[in-house]
């Protein structure tokens, strides 16, 4: 209930409310003075390059207008269908021939239970309350519908295969695997236009069949190439949406960073998400990890994350089922862990579909433990009595589990009401955020508290002194405050760094004209 009503927050301002292609839902095109949801956005914004998620918020704006209630109550539900597509893909996985000693009826509450802990897990968080990270759970529900899709493709052809298999699927569709090909490769396609780390579907896909159906690379291409070659083919809209690098701003290489400071420091984020699916505190709306800059002052991480990878190659090619959870995890975070993202080092969101894989290993490698535990003679059961014995164990436990991760969930939840509140736990935490001292002077600048708001935007610039936008927002702050002269110095360095910014070019002329500084003022604004 309250979660519906937290308000916007940071990135929806450009994604949601002052987003003027998200007014109206035709022409779908539009022009550039006219643009419509399938435009293709301003580099910088959230949706620039993922169309079907900028259409998706013109439908939540055609019915419920800026009332986050009925955005927050789309991504709600899109996270609920996540999860039943992942209980799906776990319990027909584990019902495979590749899959032993666990049994149809295990299979069914494993997956509901791996499902379960997946939805309520804190970590999941930030992508469902946050309206702008719909990114996130629309890339992930097409990534879960392709994999889900490519599987019943690959039962169907087992079951044509099998004259003595039931054909309920016959009765719903003339051509059950042709209708599952193409589902697939338009939720691959669909995802392409989401979100990049869709990208790594078709691999996963195609390790999936490897691992749990073919058993080797070249039987796989071999049987489904029709299926990959769809598959594939949707890299290229991906491709053709990014190659104007919409995001190469705030990502990419060659901004400060190298490419040795960012890995190093991934295996120290890799860590802290692991930690995260253990101990889900605490939990941040942005984090800003400082940079790693000598292997002598990561090497156990780097080490631990080697060995991680390592261990997740060697199965991998033993066509382990380990090995592809593992696979999944490194894959999905790939494109985040190789390409620099300036503006957050981390990101919750990151984790929402790798914490799948991890809670399987979890939940299946504990059933299996028990299973084993109670079948050996010191506890004198007999096969299904020990089976029982461990599902009624596994069950307490998920219960338990559950119950604890929806409490923190909820939690975690409600304080998204206050986002002045959710930058502070970050400044709490990592005081040497300058994006935080920022986003909190800003805020406080609306509710009027401008001597708080120009302490946190001279911590701000105290931390990164070329930050146009935080002298810009000081400058604002000052000229509220009647001192012209010092908001003045601000603009003129704003632009001075950042020529093109149009925003301090018109408020230096404002600010020209308050100190009546009139000809100034006019070049000021014929130059905005």
């Amino acid at each position: 209930g309250p979660s519906l009503n937290a308000p916007f927050i940071f990135d929806d301002s450009l994604a949601i409310t002052h987003n003027d292609s998200i007014v109206s839902l035709w022409p779908l095109i539009g022009t550039r003075d006219h643009p419509g949801p399938l435009m293709i956005q301003t580099a910088g914004t959230p949706t620039a390059g993922r169309p079907l998620v900028n259409l998706s918020f013109a439908i939540n704006y055609y019915f419920c207008r800026l009332n986050p209630a009925g955005y927050h109550l789309f991504s709600f539900i899109l996270h609920f269908c996540c999860a039943l597509l992942l209980c799906g893909i776990i319990r027909r996985t584990l019902q495979l021939p590749f899959v032993t000693n666990i049994s149809d009826s295990a299979a069914g509450w494993l997956s509901l239970v791996v499902a379960l802990l997946w939805a309520v897990h804190p970590l999941q968080t930030e992508a469902v309350i946050y309206a702008t990270q719909r990114t996130e759970l629309m890339m992930a529900f097409f990534y879960l519908a392709t994999l889900y899709c490519s599987l019943r493709y690959w039962l169907s052809e087992s079951s044509s295969n099998n004259p003595r298999a039931p054909s309920k699927q016959s009765l719903i569709f003339p051509s059950g695997r042709t209708t599952w090909l193409a589902l697939a490769v338009t939720a691959c396609l669909c995802g392409m236009c989401s979100k990049e780390t869709m990208i790594t579907a078709p691999l996963m896909v195609l390790l999936f069949e490897r691992t749990f159906i073919s058993g080797s690379l070249i039987a796989a291409a071999r049987r489904s190439w029709l299926l990959y070659l769809g598959l594939l083919s949707t890299c290229i809209v991906s491709l053709a949406l990014n190659v104007s690098a919409p995001r190469g701003a705030s990502a990419g290489f060659g901004w400060g960073v190298t490419a040795s400071e960012w890995w190093l420091t991934q295996c120290d984020v890799i860590l802290m998400y692991l930690k995260l699916v253990f101990w889900p505190w605490p939990l941040l709306i942005h984090y800003q990890l400082p940079y790693v800059h000598s292997f002598s002052a990561a090497w156990v991480e780097v080490l631990i994350v080697s060995v991680l990878v390592v261990g997740t190659l060697i199965l991998l090619y033993q066509n382990r089922s380990v090995g592809y959870l593992g696979a999944w995890v490194f894959v999905i975070l790939s494109p985040t862990f190789v390409v620099p993202v300036l503006t957050e080092t981390a990101a919750e969101r990151r984790m929402y579909l790798p914490l799948a894989a991890i809670l399987v290993l979890i939940v299946v490698g504990s059933y299996r433990l028990i299973v084993r535990l109670t079948s050996s003679p010191a506890f004198l059961f007999g096969k299904d009595r020990s089976r029982s014995h461990a599902k009624s164990v596994v069950i307490a436990a998920v219960a338990l589990l559950a119950v604890l991760l929806g409490i923190s969930s909820i939690n975690r939840l409600a304080s998204y009401a206050n986002e002045i509140n959710l930058w502070q736990e970050v400044i709490k935490r990592q005081p040497q955020n300058d994006i935080a001292h920022a986003n909190v002077g800003l805020l406080l600048s609306d509710e009027g508290r401008l001597r708080e708001a120009l302490d946190e935007f001279q911590a701000a610039l105290a931390l990164k002194p070329d930050d146009a936008a935080a002298l810009n927002n000081c400058g604002l702050v000052l000229s509220k405050m009647g001192s012209y002269g010092d908001a003045i110095s601000k603009f003129q360095h704003a632009i001075r760094i950042k020529p093109d910014f149009v925003f301090a070019r018109v408020n230096l002329g404002d600010a020209l004209i308050q100190s009546g500084r009139t000809s100034e003022a006019v070049d000021a604004l014929k130059a905005a």
